[in-house]
């Protein structure tokens, strides 16, 4: 919770095999939801930590 609201936390991985070429992705998406308002957050990649952009929100 930050400041009374409620975060949801989505995080995705797939490995695609194009042509003998295996490459993996992640992302990760963040919602934060207040009484009037709700924030998308969407981080592509590996290295990215989604915790720390989350608690960076000033609301």
């Amino acid at each position: 919770m930050i400041d009374g609201a409620q975060v949801t936390v989505y995080e995705y991985s797939f490995v695609k095999d194009i042509e003998g070429q295996k490459r993996k992705y992640e992302s990760k998406t963040a919602y934060v939801v207040t009484t009037d308002t709700l924030y998308e957050i969407a981080v592509v990649g590996d290295k990215a930590d989604i915790n720390g952009v989350v608690d960076s929100i000033e609301l």
